[in-house]
Order: structure tokens, then C-alpha cells, then sequence
């Protein structure tokens, strides 16, 4: 197909498949903000992998490689019991092997521009041990 344009001389030219509407086809509806939502499930779940005593290698390594681009040192930002941090996300991981009894709420990564690589990783994360007085 060829578009154009009263504001440009260009053509724009552009591919369109037509397909038989009355075939079966397997399609997938896209939800707004499912993608995002299953990233953050995925380093969510990761992570409380990784606080419960799952293998360590496996978790973080698969972390660093889909996320943050091999970059180990990564900024976390930590917010726990109303208590705020900073760390890499190296030591963010060793700290969760350690922590005892965490529950990570919250994961949500901020990705450099034109890139797919987090520069950012912010948590929001509780201690599930119960204090009793």
C-alpha cells in the first residue's frame, strides 16, 4: 500500500496482511499493562525465591542477565517497616539469603532510555516476623 500525504511528497509505503476473517486463529488480547505487570510478578517471585532459601545462583543470576543487563551494581532503593535504604543489588540479594522471614511486596525497575536495562531497582518489602510485647 503507498501513502501519502498533502504535507509530505514522500510516499510512506506499508505491508498489510489480509487473512480470511472466518479462520480459526489462536490470537492472544493484549491487556494494558500486562507485560509490565508480569515483569514485576517475575522479579517479585524471584526475589522471594531468593528470601525463602531457593538456590541463590539460579535466582539472581537469572535477574542480572534478563534485567539489569549484567550490571550487579545496580542501585535498590529498600523500603521496609517504614524504613528506607539504599544498596546494590548484589548485596540487596546476599541480605535476602540472611534477612530471615521477608516478604517482598513490591518490585518495580526503572529502565534506561533506549535501552532495556534497569538503572534502578525499587523495593517495597516487609519482615514477617510478628513482635509481641
Amino acid at each position: 500500500m503507498k501513502l501519502t500525504t498533502d504535507k509530505s511528497h514522500r510516499p510512506i509505503f506499508h505491508t498489510i496482511f489480509i487473512t480470511d476473517p472466518n479462520a480459526e486463529l489462536e490470537t492472544d488480547m493484549v491487556v494494558p499493562g500486562e507485560g509490565e505487570r508480569k515483569v514485576i510478578d517475575d522479579i517479585r517471585a524471584r526475589l522471594q525465591a531468593i528470601a525463602n532459601g531457593a538456590d541463590f545462583n539460579t535466582n539472581y543470576y537469572y535477574l542480572v542477565r534478563k534485567y539489569l543487563c549484567n550490571n550487579e551494581k545496580v542501585t535498590v532503593n529498600v523500603e521496609q517497616d517504614s524504613a528506607k535504604k539504599a544498596t546494590d543489588f548484589y548485596s540487596y540479594c546476599m541480605g535476602l539469603t540472611f534477612g530471615g522471614e521477608i516478604v517482598v511486596d513490591e518490585a518495580q525497575l526503572t529502565i534506561s532510555p533506549s535501552s532495556t536495562c534497569a538503572t534502578l531497582v525499587n523495593i517495597k518489602q516487609h519482615s514477617a516476623k510478628t513482635v509481641k510485647k
